[in-house]
């Protein structure tokens, strides 16, 4: 008699690459089904279940490539990548990683882009809710500390940027039209991506300024250092004005958890 470790290693086996002596451990002479039709349902099921997962979780990349190619691109992904997680919320995050190193799709890479643009779609809209700050939080802090304040973002947002019209695609095939040819920038675009209020996901693009921003605030730098670094953008009185008008905004939208003073 097999033991539990072998049975459990033959099942896992089976359902990874479709093969080894799984079946011999299953009883032969009960009904219709051989045992090896059985261990085939189960093996089927899995397949069948992950690539559920995958036209889910990327819906609009599944439309871009069609049936064929996206059927392709999935037995791809599943030899490339089995399951180890223990939400199946996880499997397809290597997806980006795999359409860009693996032909035919690393010949398109909008294809990359597309599946990592709605791979933070989820993520924003899976973030944990904890509370937001609010336009009396800043207004509550004493003007001396003004220089020192540090922002801290609410785990949704997240940023994506593109150097081919992948977001415009996505929201063309959104809307049953077709997407334009996968043209690249002459410079990289930025987005911002966020769970609102009301627990929807929303996105918008990102001027160089407000990006720069960000990037300062999640390192860890404060309101005056982050004005300075404004001058290249923003003459000097400007600075102050749109760096405000920026902290209005993302409070407005629930970007910002807390803010911190030194």
């Amino acid at each position: 008699m097999s033991s539990l470790k072998q049975i459990q290693q033959d099942f896992l086996n089976f359902l990874l690459h479709g093969n080894g002596p799984l079946a011999d451990h299953v009883v032969n002479d009960q009904g219709n089904i051989n045992a090896q039709q059985r261990v085939s349902i189960y093996g089927n099921a899995y397949r069948i279940r992950l690539q559920e997962v995958m036209e889910t979780d990327h819906e609009i990349l599944g439309l871009y490539l069609g049936d064929e190619l996206f059927d392709q691109m999935f037995a791809g992904y599943l030899d490339a990548y089995p399951s180890k997680f223990d939400s199946l919320r996880h499997y397809c995050q290597f997806l980006p990683e795999f359409l860009a190193h693996n032909a035919p799709f690393s010949e398109h890479p909008i294809l990359a882009e597309l599946a990592r643009f709605e791979r933070l779609l989820l993520a924003a809209f899976d973030a944990a809710d904890i509370e937001r700050a609010q336009p009396q939080d800043l207004a509550a802090i004493a003007p001396e500390l003004w220089p020192t304040i540090q922002v801290r973002f609410h785990p949704s947002m997240q940023l994506f940027d593109e150097r081919y019209n992948t977001v415009r695609s996505w929201q063309a095939i959104k809307g049953n039209q077709a997407p334009a040819p996968a043209n690249e920038h002459p410079d990289t675009q930025h987005w911002l991506l966020w769970r609102n209020h009301e627990r929807l996901t929303e996105f918008r693009s990102l001027p160089d300024d407000e990006r720069f921003m960000i990037e300062q605030y999640l390192q860890g730098a404060s309101f005056a250092d982050i004005c300075e670094g404004l001058l290249t953008w923003h003459v000097p009185e400007q600075v102050p004005v749109f760096a405000v008008q920026s902290l209005q905004t993302w409070l407005e939208q629930g970007l910002i958890y807390q803010f911190k003073t030194q």
